[in-house]
């Protein structure tokens, strides 16, 4: 008797090569790669993708230079990228709850409204916390673009919390950060 009760019989080498080329197109065909063929998602998986970009919708007159970083105080920034036909952006701030106190969280745009001289925008969810805005970007009162405050978010800034279920609205004025020319 063999190992485990198994009857063992040599092999030879020619038995053994005839053995691997008799199993060799099966092991082939298991392991073949298929040719990569694309399909077309549907609309409701964007959100669950990885990609960041924003559904917009709309026009603006606001200016594209208007773009940047407004700031939130010490607690982060609203980075807005406008274009014509497209707005785009995140928010970061610091997390204060216990699981995320002091850990940099980012917040990007998940659907944008363009009309005119307004704005909107909701966030992606981080945490069971989103954010909504609706409102405008104004001239203000620095005089050139390098000193903070050149042009300022207005509007009304939602943040929505769903373990809680509670929405904390504010009127903001938020000064764009200062840009250094080069």
């Amino acid at each position: 008797m063999g190992f485990l009760g198994w009857h063992v019989r040599p092999v030879s080498v020619a038995g053994l090569a005839f053995a691997l080329l008799a199993v060799a197109p099966i092991l082939r065909a298991q392991t073949k790669a298929q040719d990569p063929v694309l399909h077309r998602r549907g609309y409701n998986q964007v959100d669950d993708d990885l990609d960041m970009g924003a559904r917009s919708t709309g026009r603006t007159l606001l200016p594209p230079e208007a773009s940047g970083a407004y700031s939130l105080g010490s607690s982060g920034s609203i980075d807005v990228e406008l274009q014509p036909d497209r707005l785009s952006g995140f928010i970061t701030r610091l997390g204060d709850r216990e699981s995320d106190e002091g850990t940099p969280l980012t917040f990007f745009f998940a659907t944008s409204r363009l009309a005119g001289q307004r704005m909107a925008f909701t966030t992606r969810q981080v945490h069971g916390v989103w954010f909504s805005f609706d409102g405008t970007i104004v001239r203000g009162s620095a005089r050139s673009r390098d000193q903070q405050g050149y042009y300022l978010l207005e509007g009304r800034l939602v943040m929505h919390d769903v373990a809680s279920q509670t929405e904390q609205a504010r009127m903001v004025s938020l000064p764009l950060a200062r840009t250094s020319i080069q």
